[in-house]
């Protein structure tokens, strides 16, 4: 893949496309594994943003969204 740039699991593209997966899986109401791709989101965007950047906060609000029963 020369020329192109290698995407990792912590990248901000990556985080945002997690986010997305996850709304679509709770539309299709697959709640837990929604759950499962918010907290990756969630856990990223902490380390990377820090814990009171909006999306970070918006991605934990998700999160309790699709957490709880």
């Amino acid at each position: 893949m020369a020329g192109h740039e290698r995407v990792v699991p912590g990248h901000p593209a990556v985080l945002s496309a997690r986010e997305l997966l996850g709304n679509v899986l709770a539309a299709l109401g697959r709640h837990e594994e929604a759950g499962d791709q918010l907290d990756r989101v969630a856990e990223g965007r902490t380390r990377l943003l820090g814990p009171a950047h909006p999306w970070t906060v918006s991605a934990q609000e998700l999160l309790r969204e699709y957490r709880t029963p």
